[in-house]
């Protein structure tokens, strides 16, 4: 069998263009045509939104001609979710925990591997100021979740979730746009509970009528696959496939958990 790599050529202008129009008509928006020349790929992407894909074409180096488009299966999902504007109103509790501590370690880790002084200060603010109180939020919530008899602390609760969700957005608001949670894996995160997907709008995760806290063994957080840099389906043993999408445990992302 013959192996022998091909030399990568150009697309021309013209079939660059009667792909944008084509997709262009299909989608009834705007597209780039995006040179990625480091991956050897044609990147076609929402104009308004440039980071959401429509479609890539990669060269085939054995047969020596491009493969056809790869359409992303979620486009129109993606860009309804940019349309609408972000809001953290539907993502669960759950999630919005696991992602603060994932970022806050993440920054962390980022401090104290920089020279750069500016780095550590910014750090210790968004630890002092933002993350501690989320922690405390958190702490609070599942005491008075755990110590709830008759539900004499139903109110308490509702006091604390309020200001955790608050919290939490005043931590994202925060952030350097790259480490917010609607540029994250989790922003489409998927919460399984016994093997299940949590497919429901309650923002809080329960089982047989009991929440189930953050610092609960009863869950796990997935994460889309395609929405990690670097990391392929080869990579991971722990996956699931929802709605014809893979997604991978959050742990290969979050080492700390």
């Amino acid at each position: 069998m013959n192996n022998e790599k091909t030399e990568r050529f150009e697309l021309s202008i013209r079939t660059l263009r009667e792909l944008v129009d084509s997709m262009e008509e299909k989608y009834g928006r705007k597209i780039d045509c995006l040179k990625d020349s480091s991956k050897g790929i044609y990147r076609f992407a929402d104009r308004e939104f440039n980071d959401v894909t429509v479609g890539i074409i990669s060269f085939n180096e054995v047969s020596g001609k491009y493969n056809p488009v790869v359409y992303n299966p979620h486009f129109e999902e993606e860009l309804k979710n940019r349309l609408d504007g972000f809001s953290m109103d539907k993502i669960k509790d759950l999630v919005l925990l696991n992602w603060a501590n994932y970022t806050m370690n993440l920054i962390t880790d980022l401090s104290y591997h920089s020279d750069n002084k500016d780095y550590s200060e910014v750090r210790d603010l968004l630890y002092t100021s933002f993350y501690i109180p989320i922690k405390m939020d958190e702490f609070n919530y599942s005491d008075a979740v755990n110590d709830n008899e008759n539900g004499a602390k139903d109110n308490l609760i509702k006091s604390y979730q309020s200001n955790f969700r608050d919290d939490i957005k005043a931590f994202n608001d925060e952030l350097h746009e790259a480490y917010t949670i609607e540029n994250s894996p989790y922003l489409e995160a998927l919460v399984v509970v016994d093997g299940k997907v949590v497919d429901d709008d309650d923002i809080v995760v329960k089982k047989n009528n009991n929440v189930i806290t953050y610092v609960s063994n009863e869950y796990k957080i997935y994460l889309p696959l395609d929405k990690i840099d670097g990391m392929t389906e080869k990579d991971v043993t722990d996956k699931i496939r929802y709605k014809n999408r893979i997604y991978v445990n959050s742990s290969y992302v979050n080492i700390y958990e």
